[in-house]
């Protein structure tokens, strides 16, 4: 179970891998997809639920046009998403292999260096 945000903690929402779909589940690209439903909680609990899911209480939320802003200010580092690294447990590599992603190793071993990076945002 992971936390998901500081709005509505007593909700929770299943990210899951595309293999399980309800009625009221939103597919999403990557082989993913997700749920917010009591029903799921009861199929994975009785073992036909999805292969793999993360259980999230709470959400994040913007208000309109606040993530279109943030995203156009270079606010937030942006990687292409997919089953394999949103389901991977193990949180310290997930990371780095998803920094990775960005382009740019300059760091020991080739890795992604995040501390390279200014805390400053913008446009060259």
């Amino acid at each position: 179970m992971l936390f998901g945000g500081p709005v509505e903690t007593s909700r929770g929402l299943v990210l899951h891998s595309a293999d399980y779909k309800r009625d009221e589940t939103l597919l999403i690209e990557g082989g993913m997809a997700l749920t917010a439903s009591l029903e799921i909680l009861k199929d994975m609990a009785g073992g036909s639920g999805p292969q793999r899911a993360w259980l999230a209480l709470g959400h994040s939320g913007w208000a309109p046009g606040q993530l279109d802003r943030e995203m156009q200010d270079n606010a937030w580092l942006v990687v292409d998403g997919d089953a394999e690294l949103v389901f991977d447990a193990d949180f310290a590599a997930k990371w780095q292999r998803a920094l990775d992603r960005l382009g740019g190793k300059g760091g020991p071993g080739g890795r992604f260096d995040l501390a390279s990076f200014s805390h400053q945002t913008g446009r060259a």
